[in-house]
């Protein structure tokens, strides 16, 4: 145990069944054009030294990092300014919805949602209990929601207690720990990080970890579908993205640490991002946690983490952006798995509601 790790809050027992390849057996490989289960492939390695006119700006990154996150803290250099993501992954753009079976099995242990919130949340902590996490959907779909909040956040906003009082019965919300950090925009990488150290270890029998933004509805059958088909290893599912870092300093993504590199390496944002259990687990660590990849931001140290993985464990990666997934950060209603909204916040109920009209959430 790390020295600064300290346990859970609130204890959650757990039933130890083992993750089973749950592919759909009607479907061939040449269909699915997925990577074969268990069989690791060279991985081009491209860990090449870095050019010599970057070595002042990675000089004033390090001395960045120090001032930002503190001497615990150290940047990752060892990434390479470009790389084509067909060199370590497959992608597909593009992958079509599965027909909803009446009456499909689903694995107990297919998806453990892992919604991130802070004290100021706690009704959409209400509404998503109430909606889409309901246990009645959980049960038959198998899926698990759990509340995660920042330890230190919580004690600050004096709410210790209203959440454990709140947690008395559903037991679904989780406080972890950031070391030397306070939680803010530039730190929320560190939190995703020790959200899969901290909560790796209850819950390591699922076979998707799936990232979520506690004002997101998801129509659940739709996204349960999709993953109960696709591989259990090396696979990383949402909207698809790699793009130049923003460099308008006055911009809200602008990446004072990545400015460098060509372009991020592929990485799906964290309003509704998914991985494979190996992916949940190698993410788990305290190294990753106190080691910053080379941006200032939380979706994309996911894309650097995601190839460091590839080339650790020489293992090709899924990409994979189903094509019902979503109007990115529109709201726009439609026959889609999920309705994200990033600055004016969807109304939960409003959504689940409608989406219950239309037929959703049945099996």
């Amino acid at each position: 145990m790390h020295p600064h790790q300290v346990s859970l809050t609130f204890k959650q027992d757990k039933n130890d069944i083992p993750i089973e390849n749950n592919t759909n057996p009607n479907q061939t490989e040449e269909e699915t054009e997925f990577l074969p289960k268990g069989t690791p492939l060279p991985v081009i390695p491209q860990n090449t030294p870095l050019f010599k006119n970057t070595i002042p700006f990675y000089k004033e990154m390090e001395k960045h990092v120090l001032e930002e996150y503190g001497p615990q803290f150290s940047l990752d250099e060892s990434y390479p300014l470009e790389v084509k993501t067909t060199t370590y992954g497959k992608v597909n753009k593009r992958y079509k919805q599965p027909v909803h079976k009446h009456n499909t099995s689903y694995p107990q242990h297919l998806m453990l949602a892992m919604i991130h919130a802070t004290p100021n949340q706690v009704q959409n902590i209400i509404d998503m209990r109430k909606t889409w996490c309901q246990k009645k959907y959980a049960s038959v779909f198998g899926f698990k929601c759990i509340f995660i909040l920042v330890r230190q956040t919580v004690q600050k906003s004096h709410k210790v207690d209203y959440f454990k009082t709140m947690n008395q019965t559903t037991k679904d919300i989780y406080f972890i720990d950031m070391p030397f950090l306070e939680e803010k925009w530039t730190t929320l990488q560190q939190k995703d990080i020790s959200s899969f150290i901290y909560l790796y270890p209850i819950f390591d029998n699922y076979k998707y970890y799936v990232r979520f933004d506690n004002h997101v509805v998801v129509n659940i059958e739709m996204l349960c579908d999709v993953l109960n088909e696709l591989p259990s290893e090396a696979t990383v599912v949402g909207r698809l993205m790699e793009h130049r870092p923003i460099a308008d300093t006055k911009q809200r993504y602008f990446d004072k640490m990545a400015q460098v590199l060509k372009k991020y390496y592929m990485f799906v944002p964290g309003h509704v991002a998914a991985f494979t259990n190996d992916l949940a687990k190698f993410f788990g660590k305290w190294s990753l946690y106190y080691q910053l990849t080379p941006t200032s931001l939380e979706d994309t140290t996911f894309g650097f983490l995601i190839y460091r993985f590839a080339m650790e464990k020489h293992m090709m990666i899924n990409f994979v952006q189903p094509e019902k997934w979503g109007n990115g950060h529109s709201g726009q209603y439609g026959n889609f798995i999920i309705f994200h909204r990033a600055h004016n916040q969807i109304n939960i109920t409003e959504y689940f509601n409608r989406c219950v009209q239309d037929g959703h959430f049945v099996n």
